[in-house]
């Protein structure tokens, strides 16, 4: 299962070079499903169906935010299977722009995989008190972005 996470995290970050998302919906089942959660309402996704909308709901987040600011770093990334076909992922990012301080926030992702290898449920969620910050951040240096 981790392979599977692997070829899907490769073609997550090929996408956001390359813009080509079929290959990231290429790793969703066609009713997978996505949701994001945080402690602040604003960052919230409701529920996305289907691998083909999950990947266009990923082009237009990094289209309208990710391209905003001049680098996107990945950090202290931790993966664990927890049975058969769940995968939960630790994250913490970091974004920089040219004279803007730092953003950074963490969260963990929760995967269900199907007998195939292909994602069936990505829940996502922000660690609890981060969400409040990066909406302050974005209310107070969005604009220079």
């Amino acid at each position: 299962m981790i392979n599977h996470w692997l070829k899907y995290a490769a073609a997550f970050e090929d996408a956001i070079d390359d813009n080509d998302w079929a290959p990231v919906a290429d790793c969703f089942h066609p009713q997978a499903t996505y949701v994001r959660h945080s402690d602040d309402e604003r960052l919230h996704t409701p529920e996305v169906k289907g691998n083909t909308d999950i990947a266009a709901n990923f082009a237009s987040s990094v289209e309208q935010f990710d391209r905003r600011f001049t680098s996107r770093n990945l950090s202290n990334v931790h993966i664990a299977s927890v049975n058969k076909s769940d995968l939960h992922h630790e994250f913490n990012i970091t974004y920089k722009a040219d004279g803007l301080p730092d953003l950074e926030f963490s969260g963990h992702e929760n995967y269900v995989f199907d007998s195939e290898g292909l994602i069936v449920s990505l829940e996502e969620v922000i660690s609890p008190g981060v969400g409040t910050k990066v909406v302050g951040w974005l209310m107070q240096h969005a604009a220079k972005l």
